[in-house]
């Protein structure tokens, strides 16, 4: 600092960014600290006069509107934007931070606009260089971080704000060891990751909130990536949509989603038969918020065919909980694939398949198909009372007890007495010979796959 003045910024850390700088205007500050925009004009000759001299600490300084012009900008050195405020739009597009620190810790990018479009984090060394945005705030109506390429040993944005309408990282290339999201909100209505490479050894989104809307379709991740929530934090909030469409997942056994809330119809197109879920909290399934199949697919009509589509991604979740012993859940999937075809076209579905669904829901509705055996047991005890050639026409109440105790021995073929003379009472008795043993195969299979361990 200028001889005989001392900064007043706090922290005293910042204060590394003032050497040889003078008081602004008697208000105690210099010039890069002074908290108002009335500087533009000088903060801009200091700052040139810093780049120039390859003094890229800019550690709590307050860039006033127009200012924070850093566009195609070669940063040769560590970079320290650490606690940095930005007042108005903010543009790193196709900037190169090469040094072995990149310190945007704390920064706030209050702007409309936040541009790091295109701008590469990280040299050509594969170790030491690291990239820190922890805590960073984007208030913006619009933060681009597209295309951009965060190299080195690792990359940060632990506890960082992305708010305003939209944050985008399509495309960003995440190369570095470690790329880390943990805590970070993002509290945008859109938040894209469209494209993006996860190419480090580890991933982590480990109590990251998404508010609304957020896109991973077509991303890679190569390497091991988790979703980690806890019970406060799901990761996903009750409000948010999240789109996996096309990812690929390239090691789906270190693919972690761990107490967190999710949609089947996120999944959409995607092999998530290994990924581990555990804990995860399933939108309309037991023990998840309450939600229908119709709401899942009106989620995903802007598919061609978001029938078709959802019910392979429950049938790949189906599978997976299976392979895990969660048959409960592994049924709930498996009910949603088989419904969502049934759906989509119930004359296509075929009446083989309507039947199963009425009768057992699929093999795995135990309550229904034990209404439905009921249900014919009754039927049938009716009838044997209504048709004139049976021999418990009437409607007495020894009639009725028993129409009711011969009805149960033919469904179970039994071959109760009387034998039926050739007739209507006869037909009546083989056709529930026949429909009651199938009842009871459907009510066998529905509990089978409801305890089996």
């Amino acid at each position: 600092m200028a001889e005989g003045f001392t900064c007043k910024v706090n922290p005293a850390e910042y204060r590394s960014a003032c050497q040889d700088l003078h008081e602004h205007e008697d208000t105690g500050y210099c010039v890069l600290h002074f908290p108002g925009e009335d500087k533009e004009a000088d903060f801009k000759r200091v700052k040139e006069g810093k780049l120039a001299q390859k003094d890229y600490d800019f550690s709590g300084a307050v860039f006033p509107v127009g200012s924070a012009e850093f566009q195609r900008f070669g940063f040769g050195e560590s970079a320290s934007f650490n606690g940095a405020v930005f007042l108005g739009e903010a543009n790193f597009s196709v900037a190169r931070f090469g040094g072995e620190v990149t310190d945007f810790s704390g920064a706030r990018f209050g702007g409309e606009k936040t541009f790091f479009s295109g701008a590469r984090f990280g040299g050509e060394k594969t170790y030491g260089e690291t990239t820190y945005f922890l805590g960073a705030q984007f208030s913006g109506e619009v933060t681009d971080f597209q295309d951009a390429q965060f190299r080195g040993e690792a990359t940060s944005f632990q506890n960082a704000r992305f708010g305003g309408k939209r944050t985008y990282f399509s495309r960003a290339l995440f190369g570095g060891e470690t790329a880390y999201f943990i805590g970070a909100q993002f509290g945008g209505e859109q938040t894209y990751f469209y494209g993006a490479q996860f190419g480090g050894a580890e991933t982590r989104f480990q109590e990251a909130t998404f508010m609304k809307e957020v896109d991973f379709g077509g991303a890679t991740f190569k390497e091991r990536a988790s979703f980690w929530g806890r019970k406060g934090n799901l990761v996903f909030s009750s409000g948010a949509w999240a789109s996996f469409n096309n990812s690929r997942i390239e090691k789906p056994e270190q693919f972690t989603f761990n107490t967190v809330l999710l949609h089947p119809g996120w999944f959409i197109n995607v092999d998530v038969r290994k990924v581990d879920f555990t804990d995860v909290t399933w939108y309309g399934m037991p023990g998840g918020p309450e939600g229908t199949l119709d709401e899942e697919i009106k989620e995903v009509r802007e598919f061609e065919s978001p029938h078709t589509l959802l019910a392979q991604a429950c049938q790949r979740l189906s599978a997976n909980a299976e392979q895990n012993h969660d048959y409960p859940l592994a049924n709930e999937f498996y009910y949603w694939s088989m419904d969502a075809l049934r759906k989509e076209n119930w004359r296509r579905f075929g009446l083989i398949r309507t039947m199963y669904w009425a009768l057992s829901g699929y093999g795995v509705r135990a309550r229904r198909a034990f209404s439905m055996l009921l249900g014919i047991w009754a039927a049938f005890a009716l009838l044997y009372l209504i048709v004139p050639s049976s021999p418990f026409a009437g409607f007495s109440v020894s009639d009725f007890g028993e129409a009711t105790v011969y009805s149960l021995g033919a469904i179970a073929r039994l071959n109760p007495e009387p034998k039926p003379d050739p007739g209507w009472f006869q037909f009546l008795v083989t056709l529930e010979g026949l429909l009651g043993p199938l009842q009871i195969g459907l009510l066998l299979l529905a509990i089978r796959r409801k305890v089996l361990r």
